[in-house]
């Protein structure tokens, strides 16, 4: 079977080169999808990088071509690479099945469960979704990705480790996925916006801090996903921060969020439900900045005022 997969790749390699004499191609870069990547469904895909060629001119077809033997010996590599991984896999997955290896054991016995913050990078990890698909074939019990890191790292880990890997360009695909998965998750067992703000130790930190705390940004978009339905979604956010901190310490801490691009987009929606809250309440913005003047906090730089101004525009906006 290896022996006539090679030779089938080489053949290809030599149309391609005959192709290309014929052929001027411009090298275009197109992305295809790969069953081989997401876990918990046997559809689910990862994009794949592969290199094709249009020729140049109107009505000029085209073609897969390798120009040069430099082409052929890259494509050659990177083709036969693949196949010996995939084959590899597929011989210690058949090893592991007939030695009645459970998903858990094979995820231990990759040391996938050592570094959070590296295993969705491990390419160790491909091989175990092979052996859970497999497993799951023969098996009632279907197993998951999701599933089985959430056993090993826990909820909360695992929710921050998520949510630093959809920003990254190598992983935010997958990242996506099991952070979807997790959710449908937590709504199939019934977990309130409250209960998974206790769950993620939202509250726990410095006020300080907060805006900083991946796991707010995680809560802060799951109760807006469970509480869809409710217009005052976002104040029901400020009202369980408020629960755990000062509301004044909550503004100001909002206030300087908002000059940080990195923790701009939530400050700015946090913000917004608090002086809608405060609004609704009755309060005009001399009763905030008298409140403001209560607290004698140190901060780095002195938020107040501009807590009382960013207030006194959205007053005034809602007022006219």
């Amino acid at each position: 079977m290896q022996r006539f997969v090679l030779i089938a790749l080489l053949v290809v390699a030599l149309f391609a080169v005959v192709d290309a004499a014929s052929t001027t191609p411009i090298l275009k870069s197109t992305a295809v999808n790969s069953a081989a990547s997401f876990p918990s469904l046997s559809h689910d895909k990862r994009l794949l990088r592969i290199e094709t060629y249009e020729g140049e001119g109107e009505g000029d077809e085209r073609a897969i071509a390798i120009p040069g033997l430099t082409k052929v010996k890259q494509w050659l590599t990177t083709n036969i690479s693949r196949f010996k991984a995939w084959y590899g896999d597929r011989k210690q997955v058949k090893a592991w099945s007939k030695e009645k290896k459970t998903p858990e054991e094979v995820f231990m016995l990759l040391k996938l469960d050592e570094n959070i913050n590296k295993v969705l990078n491990n390419p160790k990890l491909t091989t175990w979704v092979r052996f859970m698909r497999a497993y799951n074939k023969k098996n009632e019990n279907s197993v998951t990705l999701i599933g089985t890191l959430t056993k090993f790292y826990g909820n909360e880990p695992l929710a921050k480790m998520l949510e630093v890997s959809r920003r990254n360009p190598a992983t935010w695909r997958l990242a996506n996925k099991l952070q979807a998965d997790q959710w449908v998750g937590w709504t199939g067992n019934g977990l309130s916006a409250d209960v998974v703000y206790k769950m993620l130790k939202v509250g726990d930190g410095s006020v300080e801090k907060l805006l900083a705390n991946l796991a707010l940004i995680v809560w802060f978009h799951y109760s807006n996903r469970v509480n869809a339905h409710k217009p005052d979604r976002g104040m029901a956010v400020i009202k369980k921060l408020t629960a755990s901190y000062d509301e004044m310490e909550l503004a100001k801490a909002i206030e300087v969020a908002t000059k940080d691009k990195t923790t701009e987009f939530i400050s700015t929606r946090l913000q917004a439900g608090q002086f809608t809250g405060w609004l609704i309440e009755g309060r005009d913005p001399r009763t905030v900045f008298n409140r403001l003047k209560l607290d004698t906090k140190k901060w780095p730089s002195d938020p107040n005022v501009d807590v009382y101004r960013a207030y006194s525009v959205f007053y005034k906006a809602y007022k006219q």
